[in-house]
């Protein structure tokens, strides 16, 4: 049971309230009374502390440190203290009066709300549960119906006469000259789903940076009509996941020639390849053009066969 006293209400009507209340409380066995009072001063409490009628439960001021910032909103101190039967009326309500505020909160408890409490807690603890680990993945396996390019919300794949050939979300090595390449792989020995994961080295590490030169260098073997300053960082450098499946547009026009060289077809028919493959920003401003390097190297089979 749960009630306000206010300190604007009549003194007649606040004195039957308190002894309503105290009625309650002292003619049953079973019954607790506590106070809970905010913006009152410590010396009040400290005082009620030591009286034998009460038990000063708790006192504290939330205001101190990062919590104190971040409940900014709240009185600097708060307390609950407990009335020990007998409960004397006039002691009560002088203490009601003396406490601060003009509108305390008073809860009448019974022991056996302990149980039911925890009852409650428990149960709502249950459903948040099953909620978080039932309804909301169903919720989202629901969105991801409607939203995953993939059929029923699976992930999209690609095929190449009537066989899949991969997926068209997760990278894969191409090293052949028929083909047009993805970005280097640090995940695994490359592409490796179960190690995604970047180089982890800085940008003045040695290692790393051998590495690049190393690539680079092979880049260009590859493609000796193109300068050292031709070639495109990201075909040098693995990306964050280390299985990014798409490059940029300028990334697959440097090879245009050398795949059209290795398969015998002239470099516009490629290159108009290229160009259906690039895959505009959404709305024209949320992203970057990009190709996907799968679908790239399957509509590239697919017109030369």
């Amino acid at each position: 049971m749960y009630t306000k006293i206010k300190r604007e209400s009549s003194e007649k009507e606040t004195q039957k309230n308190l002894k309503t209340l105290l009625n309650i409380v002292n003619n049953s066995s079973c019954y607790r009374c506590f106070l809970g009072t905010s913006g009152q001063d410590l010396d009040f409490f400290r005082k009620l502390k030591e009286n034998t009628k009460v038990n000063l439960v708790w006192n504290g001021n939330l205001k101190k440190g990062i919590l104190g910032f971040l409940l900014g909103f709240i009185p600097d101190r708060i307390g609950i203290v407990e009335f020990l039967k007998p409960i004397d009326e006039v002691f009560f309500e002088d203490t009601l009066y003396d406490c601060g505020p003009s509108t305390v909160s008073i809860v009448i408890m019974k022991d056996q709300d302990k149980i039911q409490n925890f009852i409650k807690s428990f149960r709502i603890t249950i459903a948040f549960c099953i909620f978080f680990s039932v309804f909301y993945i169903l919720v989202l396996w629901i969105f991801a119906q409607f939203a995953g390019r993939g059929e029923n919300g699976n992930a999209e794949t690609v095929t190449l006469n009537g066989k899949v050939v991969g997926a068209a979300n997760v990278g894969q090595m191409f090293t052949s000259d028929v083909y047009f390449w993805g970005r280097p792989s640090s995940a695994g020995d490359g592409y490796d789903a179960t190690s995604s994961a970047g180089s982890n080295k800085g940008p003045t590490n040695e290692e790393y940076l051998a590495e690049v030169e190393a690539r680079v260098d092979s880049f260009l073997v590859h493609h000796p009509y193109l300068s050292r300053e031709d070639v495109p960082a990201e075909m040098v450098t693995a990306s964050g996941s280390g299985l990014d499946p798409n490059i940029t547009p300028a990334c697959a026009y440097v090879q245009v020639k050398r795949v059209a060289e290795a398969r015998g077809m002239s470099e516009d028919e490629v290159k108009a390849i290229v160009d259906q493959a690039v895959e505009k920003p959404l709305l024209g401003m949320f992203g970057t053009a990009k190709v996907n390097v799968l679908k790239l190297n399957v509509a590239l089979d697919e017109a030369n066969k």
